[in-house]
């Protein structure tokens, strides 16, 4: 039999069990036992009331007992659950929370508010997920009302970080001591125009001189990895298409072109990533 009544600030009433309580939250457990302003005596049962509003509520209670789990599907009311998980010590319910914070949807939706929220709670590896996130999107982007409740450390942070993310990728832009293969086609291609100056390759001696088309896809790269320095950005068809339009007129870059640079944009992209995963 229920025998403490949390009332929420919207005057909704819960019956819950106090030995559960126990168990799911030492801080709830202890505003039930505190006997504090707020709390009666109603008919031998306690009635405790709470600054959360029926919905946050009922959420927390959903963790606590063998219920559905509530709709976190919205960003602020993931949030907001978070926000009382945490308030209330409640490890269960925070861990599953956590784990809905960094999930695919938010992480591609709204990575800002979630390195925001992280900071702010101090969760270092959701922070961290979260920053690595921001990276597939343009830094101008629609404000994140949460990055008023962090610091400026923790922002300048997480800019330092995307620019020591640009660097990474761009060296590999600079320096091709990773290109390992000499058979792509233009490098093996006389026939169309080459670039005003040759480049160098980790499996070369010397100099290779390159098709035009191909240093054209470098420099889109290049401008695509200052905005975004995703390895995403590297194997879009918006990218890709113009490069391979350009090659498609030669009789020798034709036939190869397109699966050269796709493969070849691939293994950039992969290089990029292993660069950023090495940021700190």
């Amino acid at each position: 039999t229920a025998d403490v009544v949390l009332l929420s600030s919207d005057q909704v009433k819960f019956w819950v069990h106090k030995n559960i309580l126990d168990l799911s939250s030492e801080a709830l457990a202890h505003i039930v036992c505190a006997g504090s302003v707020g709390h009666h005596i109603v008919n031998g049962v306690r009635l405790v009331q709470l600054e959360d509003n029926a919905k946050i509520l009922d959420g927390l209670l959903r963790y606590c007992y063998p219920l559905d789990r509530p709709d976190v599907s919205d960003f602020s009311t993931m949030q907001a659950l978070l926000d009382a998980a945490l308030k209330y010590e409640m490890p269960h319910a925070a861990k599953s929370l956590r784990r809905a914070l960094i999930s695919e949807a938010f992480l591609n939706s709204h990575p800002l508010r979630v390195f925001a929220t992280a900071c702010r709670y101090l969760l270092h590896n959701e922070a961290c997920i979260a920053a690595k996130a921001t990276l597939q999107h343009d830094m101008i982007s629609p404000e994140a009302p949460e990055l008023k409740r962090i610091n400026g450390l923790s922002y300048h942070r997480l800019l330092t970080f995307r620019q020591k993310c640009v660097q990474g990728a761009l060296s590999l832009l600079s320096n091709f001591h990773w290109v390992l293969r000499d058979d792509w086609v233009w490098l093996q291609c006389q026939s169309c125009a080459s670039a005003s100056h040759t480049w160098r390759f980790a499996h070369a001696q010397g100099t290779y001189p390159v098709r035009k088309w191909w240093v054209g896809y470098i420099e889109r790269a290049s401008k695509a990895l200052k905005e975004k320095p995703s390895p995403g950005v590297l194997t879009t068809q918006a990218i890709l298409r113009e490069c391979t339009r350009e090659a498609t007129q030669c009789r020798t870059c034709c036939e190869k072109a397109i699966w050269d640079l796709q493969e070849f944009s691939q293994l950039l992209a992969a290089q990029v990533k292993r660069k950023i995963d090495e940021v700190r």
